[in-house]
């Protein structure tokens, strides 16, 4: 998947939204490319123009060597997609459907197994309408990948799941790439994306405004947290600590207990602060409760993305 300078506008008689603005991003074969943005970051719509639901304004998108505007069904037929509007038929019942939806394709998976795979043979026998939104999540992912597609685009497919659902849900992608097929992937969840990415591209305001490897995200990131817990006794010390945190220009946050005073400082964290922090002892002589510093991760990374947008 190759998508270069690519925009879309949606215009109204009263206004005109921008949601992709030269917009240009890579997918390699065989990976997982995880797109991460707030809402309204562009996601859904970049989704839909490589589904040929939406046109571009300007720009260019191919899929699979093809270029999205001039698709066929031959095309389709080798690109599954799961969208958040997932579209399926309130008053089918899970295994009717897959099976009837497994007709369209030479060499489909088999839907049994498909089924006990995400754990929908619980509940083969209840209608769609009457499934919570987590099944229903189960057999949109199904209904994509029944075909077995080369390339699948997978809008928050573990939007909504309990825990059990979603590891169910992160292995069977696991194993997706793991048989060679391409996965798109947005997620809101952050620690599916740093478990599953090949690759990560974080958008916002219709931008890629990163991308790499988690690895290399990491590495080109200078921010560390500091998490500190401090005796109440330690007000003054830890007084000190946040003024030269805030005046560094650091995130700050702070929570006051009968028993403790903690804090999280988010940033770039120069020696001073570290010299601060370990000063915020019930004493000099006496170490804090606890204090640790750890480099950046993707959580941290996305945060600062999205803070310095906002």
């Amino acid at each position: 998947m190759r998508v270069d300078d690519l925009r879309v506008a949606f215009s109204s008689r009263h206004s005109s939204v921008e949601a992709l603005r030269g917009l240009s991003l890579t997918a390699e074969r065989g990976e997982i490319t995880t797109i991460l943005g707030t809402n309204g970051a562009g996601k859904s719509t970049l989704l839909n123009v490589l589904h040929g639901l939406v046109s571009p304004t300007s720009g260019s998108a191919e899929v699979l060597g093809t270029d999205v505007t001039a698709s066929s069904p031959e095309l389709r037929a080798r690109v599954g997609v799961m969208l958040q509007e997932t579209g399926l038929p309130p008053a089918s019942r899970p295994l009717p459907f897959l099976r009837h939806l497994s007709r369209f394709y030479a060499s489909p998976r088999p839907v049994d197994e498909l089924a006990r795979s995400l754990g929908i043979d619980e509940f083969a026998g209840t209608q769609i309408r009457r499934l919570s939104g987590g099944q229903r999540q189960r057999v949109a992912l199904a209904a994509a990948v029944v075909g077995r597609p080369e390339l699948c685009m997978l809008d928050e497919p573990s939007a909504g799941l309990d825990p059990i659902s979603r590891e169910t849900v992160v292995e069977f992608v696991e194993g997706l790439r793991a048989e060679g097929t391409s996965v798109v992937l947005t997620t809101h969840l952050l620690d599916d994306a740093e478990r599953l990415s090949d690759t990560v591209h974080i958008m916002s305001r219709g931008e890629v405004r990163q991308s790499g490897t988690v690895e290399e995200l990491v590495a080109g990131s200078s921010s560390r947290t500091l998490r500190l817990t401090a005796h109440p006794d330690a007000e003054r010390a830890v007084a000190a600590l946040l003024e030269a945190a805030r005046r560094r220009g650091l995130e700050v946050q702070e929570e006051r207990t009968p028993r403790s005073h903690s804090v999280v400082v988010t940033g770039d964290v120069p020696r001073e602060v570290l010299d601060l922090a370990s000063a915020c002892g019930r004493t000099p002589e006496e170490p804090p409760v606890s204090l640790s510093l750890t480099h950046a991760n993707l959580t941290d990374i996305f945060f600062q993305t999205a803070r310095e947008d906002a």
